[in-house]
């Protein structure tokens, strides 16, 4: 099952990621999260929304309740890197 809410924050990915079974996959980013988390593309907010989200879905890989996989959803150029899905993947049942 893929959970695809819009714009994800730091708290609804965990309340989603609480409230989703073994094996659900929940995306948390899309776009090009090493990129986006400092571009100034992005107001402050937007970018520390995007930042708080990343930091707890590595948090929580840390922990060993996900697994972190990301998945090319567009293409790219030599100018550009395309665009990626970034997924956690539920592993436990916390």
């Amino acid at each position: 099952m893929l959970t695809r809410p819009q714009k994800l924050d730091r708290d609804s990915f965990i309340r989603t990621l609480r409230d989703a079974k073994p094996g659900a996959w929940i995306t948390y980013y899309q776009g090009l999260l090493a990129v986006d988390r400092t571009s100034f593309r992005y107001d402050r907010e937007e970018r520390k929304r995007i930042n708080e989200v990343a930091r707890a879905a590595y948090s929580e890989y840390e922990l060993g309740h996900v697994l972190l996989v990301k998945r090319r959803i567009a293409s790219g150029s030599l100018d550009s890197p395309g665009m990626f899905e970034y997924i956690a993947v539920k592993l436990t049942g916390r």
